[in-house]
């Protein structure tokens, strides 16, 4: 079974989320200063990322591990964990604040439809 896509999706999202919340945050990068409060910024971003997107990644692996053996297409599959994906992002956001993290949902869900697209997934069996 193709485990990796599930880890690789949750991570390459998670990354791929903050690093565009970090880059549009504000910082000008022109001094070293600068990168150096980016560079943290994004590492607390990154560790909440994690820890909000603990109760979506259970669901994932839930929905992964009900379909995996039945009898549906891989593009299914795929198209179905980027759905769960995005409906856990936007959950977990609007239960936060929606007011002030709009941009952010927005960061978020498209790292997650677009290192869902990207990435190989191929169906194999549970034994």
């Amino acid at each position: 079974m193709k485990w990796s896509y599930i880890l690789k999706h949750w991570g390459c999202t998670l990354l791929l989320g903050t690093t565009i919340l970090t880059l549009v945050s504000g910082f000008k990068f022109l001094s070293p200063s600068e990168i150096g409060n980016a560079l943290v910024w994004f590492t607390i971003y990154l560790i909440f990322s994690i820890i909000y997107s603990i109760p979506t990644l259970i669901i994932y692996l839930l929905v992964f591990y009900g379909l995996i053996n039945r009898n549906i297409d891989s593009k299914w599959i795929k198209l179905i964990l980027i759905s769960v994906t995005i409906a856990g992002i936007t959950l977990t956001t609007s239960l936060i604040d929606s007011d002030k993290l709009e941009s952010l949902t927005i960061y978020y869900l498209l790292s997650a439809i677009v290192t869902g697209v990207l990435l190989k997934f191929e169906k194999t069996k549970l034994r």
